[in-house]
């Protein structure tokens, strides 16, 4: 039961990592459309170089690869990246222009983002 308590425990503090990591990518690309700074749309797009991809597909594959939710949070992640890196590309083109079609509640980057954080919540609940 105590490793159990410490795998629950340290899943915990990697979800709110990974919850925390992706709103500062809300506002570094807020950020990169106001000062006119970009954002590398191919690095953007990839799930597997960021803290949580890192995670996602080395430790984490490895500890939780048979958990449904840990599947549905590697789609969330890696969709999250695609509509980043378009949304990277979106900001190169058209600079502070873009902000309101990109940070709209509805807009694709908004609905990606809030899917990922309910799937890595999702992921916490169903493994405690």
């Amino acid at each position: 039961m105590e490793r159990l308590v410490q795998v629950d425990s340290q899943l915990k503090a990697i979800i709110s990592q990974a919850v925390a990591a992706h709103g500062k990518w809300r506002y570094r690309l807020r950020m990169a459309a106001q000062s006119g700074s970009g954002i590398d749309p191919e690095e953007a797009s990839r799930d597997d170089i960021c803290g949580v991809g890192i995670f996602l597909y080395g430790e984490g594959q490895a500890r939780y690869s048979g958990s449904d939710q840990f599947q549905v949070v590697k789609e969330c992640h890696a969709a999250f990246h695609r509509v980043a890196g378009q949304s990277a590309a979106t900001v190169q083109r058209e600079g502070s222009k873009s902000l309101d079609s990109i940070f709209a509640s509805q807009s694709d980057f908004s609905v990606a983002s809030a899917n990922l954080v309910d799937a890595l919540l999702e992921w916490e609940l169903s493994e405690t």
